[in-house]
């Protein structure tokens, strides 16, 4: 697609301004996850990360099965990465108080203040069934 079609199409749609303020935040949440999230150096991690940040913050945190069954990635996949980001200390093994057997996955708090700065500069989402 030529500049030209590019412009054009941008016309057709409104204003180029929305466009670029929408590039913008991207580019700046890019920024942070390079910056304050280096650990997270593919996608599965970052799925990783805010499954099991999610469930910890909703008072069910995930075990290591109840991860895999989220089909995220491949079973070696998930288990290699959430192996790696254990020994960096960003995901811990907790056992569980209502099931000695059991391990939970928590995120550090440190790794929790990220991610709550993170969320506070979210990329807006984008209209329903354009991308999809």
């Amino acid at each position: 697609m030529t500049n030209v079609a590019i412009e054009s199409q941008v016309e057709e749609e409104g204003s180029l301004v929305p466009h670029l303020r929408q590039f913008e935040s991207i580019r700046e949440k890019r920024a942070y996850e390079r910056r304050f999230l280096p650990f997270l150096r593919t996608v599965v991690d970052f799925d990783l990360a805010c499954e099991i940040g999610y469930h910890q913050l909703a008072t069910s945190p995930l075990t290591v099965k109840q991860l895999l069954l989220l089909k995220l990635a491949p079973p070696a996949t998930v288990m290699r990465r959430l192996d790696r980001l254990c020994a960096l200390g960003i995901v811990s093994r907790v056992r569980s108080r209502r099931d000695g057997r059991v391990h939970e996955l928590q995120l550090t708090p440190d790794v929790l203040r990220l991610f709550a700065d993170y969320g506070r500069s979210a990329v807006p989402a984008m209209p329903a069934g354009k991308y999809q």
